[in-house]
């Protein structure tokens, strides 16, 4: 079974962006602790993770 598509809270999408733009490779550890603060699956952090360092190889 599919889940539905994320909707990111403006708060989240800032701290998201943050940490990426901090630091784009993010450690598992990190990456939990950051899903857990943020309400939020780890697998959900990872593929955003995931997908905006795909973005930055294709503007590359």
């Amino acid at each position: 079974k599919r889940r539905t598509r994320t909707s990111f809270s403006p708060d989240q999408k800032r701290e998201l962006t943050n940490r990426f733009e901090s630091n784009p490779y993010i450690k598992s550890s990190e990456r939990r602790a950051l899903a857990a603060k943020l309400g939020l699956p780890d697998r959900v952090v990872k593929n955003y993770f995931q997908n905006r360092q795909g973005l930055i190889d294709i503007i590359r």
